[in-house]
């Protein structure tokens, strides 16, 4: 998070709307030395006891605090997010679904890029997408470069 304040509460809420036990996961929010309100804003749901955690440092940029969040995660899983971001309702507890049960390495799946301020409903069920489909690391970064 870098200078969110008008993004960060709903990208906040969107993960904590996900149908999950929130004693089974955790929201690290990574601070890159935001000046503006930001900070303040991931406090109130620190405070609030939502599992949340905000950790803040000097402005190092997105990569380096991306990495530091990967040594403080504590989850079988990671889903990363820029603090712009924000997700339909209840998809990551049916992904997270597939993944346990097909003990899954890593997961993709194809975000859909709106201008919409508040587009919380998803165009699909994530329940009634097909199976996924079984690759190879080397298979999918052949064909997903980007």
């Amino acid at each position: 998070m870098y200078n969110a304040e008008n993004y960060i509460e709903r990208c906040i809420e969107s993960i904590l709307n996900q149908g999950l036990n929130p004693a089974d996961f955790e929201v690290l929010i990574m601070n890159d030395g935001s000046t503006d309100s930001s900070p303040e804003r991931v406090q109130n749901f620190t405070d609030s006891g939502a599992p949340v955690f905000l950790h803040s440092h000097s402005n190092v940029g997105p990569d380096a605090s991306r990495n530091r969040g990967f040594t403080l995660a504590t989850g079988k899983y990671i889903y990363l997010m820029d603090a712009d971001d924000y997700l339909a309702y209840n998809c990551l507890n049916t992904i997270l679904g597939r993944a346990l049960e097909d003990d899954l390495q890593i997961v993709a799946f194809q975000a859909v890029f709106t201008d919409k301020d508040a587009w919380f409903e998803a165009e699909k069920n994530p329940a009634d997408i097909a199976k996924p489909a079984f690759i190879t690391g080397k298979e999918y970064i052949k064909h997903n470069r980007n």
